[in-house]
């Protein structure tokens, strides 16, 4: 396809610089604790995590706490006017529980509203859902809290009292959005030097004393699974990559179940509007796995996307932050939480100063055309008080004991499924640490569009221009705790203290 030159040029304005971060190996540190772990994508969110933890809270406490936080330190991302998801493991009763607090479409919410222009599903109040945040961090406090709510809340507030430290991607995503921030005073107070007329730089302090007044699936976890499902057969081990040859069909299957797992993903949708029950039974079974194994081409890829049994597109989803958490009792908690696009919509509350999100826009419109000319997928259309679907992932891993063994998930749009399942592939069959999984160049396919890097198969591939995902993950094994959080978001340097030995 020609692309012109002022395309080119729009293109060059509203992506970051291709590539954004350098290829391992990276400077972020492989950490090692006994007793337990936090690890987020926001200093000093960890730090608070950790002394929750120290105060006997819960799995949950910790994770609350650090959600918190990242939501004033990392606001471009996520925060009380977004929705999140959460996976909890009890190690005493061995029990998994699922909290889906994500935004839902209001009650009048129809295609309708973005007939005459599509553009408002991304920006403005129309591009708002009903936020989760705060009433699923209730919930999940009222079942698995230990301490008292106060105590939870009380460290963001000083955060916002006094400040913190721009990070650099949170510089990125500014210049990311621009004209949104400018758009909103209380965006615009906040990030743009009145002096300069331009966005405060990297390390400048903000203050969020306005939100201080407040603080006082859907997901893609069965998708998770069925890559997982399918690719068991194969029995990957470090041998998997010890060649060139073994490495490059390796990740030739590795992306082909990517693929048959995206196309199944336009099947999915909100349970209480569209019925997954069976859907989501098949994705764990054997025989199902086997099934689609066999359908997997090791010599070449196929170019028909119903090949893979795709009959509709869904939507792109955005920017994330993530959380994970291993306590001293053997719980656990995953949770991922987001406001879509950065800075949601680009609209703040004037009474809070609560960014909105605009989780509108992961819904599928006929209004919002795509390149293949399939029709969006139905499962995923606006209903009133619907969720859309996400590809948010909060994993949680147990071995046969009902120990926790692997805490993972990560930010970063439909990059999050695939990267969680390669670095789950890389620690657990290929047998590398923790930090080698993270760190490792990512192979990504969604089956829409069908560029990949491996030529000689059919495959077209590229380093992405757009954002990569960013995983957090904690491990255990030998009696020692592993953790890691992802160098792509600025990752755990030894004076940011992103996690924490307790």
């Amino acid at each position: 396809m020609h692309i012109g030159t002022a395309m080119k040029t729009e293109i060059k304005k509203t992506e970051p610089p291709d590539p954004e971060v350098p290829l391992p190996p990276s400077p972020s540190i492989h950490r090692i604790f006994k007793k337990g772990a936090v690890c987020s994508d926001g200093s000093p969110c960890s730090e608070i995590g950790r002394d929750i933890l120290m105060k006997n809270g819960s799995a949950v406490d910790a994770a609350i706490a650090t959600l918190f936080c990242n939501g004033v330190v990392n606001c471009q991302s996520m925060g009380l006017g977004g929705g999140f998801l959460m996976t909890v493991y009890d190690r005493k009763t061995k029990t998994s529980y699922a909290l889906n607090a994500r935004e839902a479409a209001p009650g009048l919410a129809s295609e309708e509203m973005y007939r005459l222009d599509p553009n408002l599903s991304k920006a403005g109040p129309l591009a708002t859902g009903v936020p989760g945040e705060l009433a699923g961090y209730w919930a999940a406090h009222q079942r698995f809290g230990r301490l008292p709510w106060e105590e939870v809340v009380k460290p963001t507030l000083k955060i916002c009292q006094h400040g913190y430290n721009m990070t650099q991607h949170q510089y990125d995503s500014l210049n990311f959005r621009p004209e949104i921030i400018r758009k909103d005073k209380l965006l615009n107070d906040l990030f743009v030097n009145p002096d300069t007329d331009k966005f405060y730089p990297r390390g400048s302090t903000i203050i969020q004393s306005q939100i201080c007044k407040t603080v006082p699936p859907p997901g893609s976890g069965a998708l998770l699974a069925l890559i997982l499902n399918i690719l068991d057969g194969y029995h990957f081990s470090e041998k998997s990559i010890s060649t060139i040859d073994e490495t490059v069909l390796t990740y030739h299957r590795i992306i082909e179940a990517f693929k048959f797992a995206f196309a199944k993903r336009t099947e999915l949708g909100d349970p209480r509007f569209v019925n997954t029950t069976k859907l989501v039974y098949d994705f764990t079974d054997k025989s199902v796995g086997e099934t689609l194994r066999g359908k997997i081409n090791d010599n070449f890829t196929y170019d028909d996307p119903s090949y893979y049994g795709a009959v509709f597109v869904n939507k792109d989803d955005h920017g994330t932050a993530h959380v994970s958490v291993i306590s001293p009792d053997g719980d656990a908690v995953s949770a991922t939480s987001t406001i879509n696009l950065y800075f949601g919509a680009g609209v703040t509350s004037k009474n809070t100063g609560i960014i909105l999100n605009s989780g509108m826009n992961d819904f599928s419109s006929k209004y919002l055309k795509n390149f293949f000319n399939l029709p969006p997928a139905e499962a995923n259309k606006i209903e009133p008080g619907k969720q859309p679907l996400s590809s948010m992932s909060p994993t949680i891993l147990v071995d046969e004991n009902g120990d926790v063994r692997l805490v993972v998930g990560a930010a970063g749009g439909t990059k999050i499924t695939t990267s969680v399942a390669y670095v789950i592939i890389r620690h657990l069959w290929f047998g590398e640490d923790i930090k080698t999984a993270v760190d490792a160049s990512r192979i990504h396919h969604q089956l829409f569009p069908k560029t990949l890097r491996l030529q000689k198969l059919g495959h077209e591939v590229h380093r992405p221009r757009n954002r990569s995902s960013v995983v957090c993950a904690v491990a255990k094994y030998n009696e020692s705790i592993f953790a890691n959080a992802d160098y792509r978001k600025g990752g755990s340097k030894k004076e940011d203290k992103f996690l924490y030995k307790i």
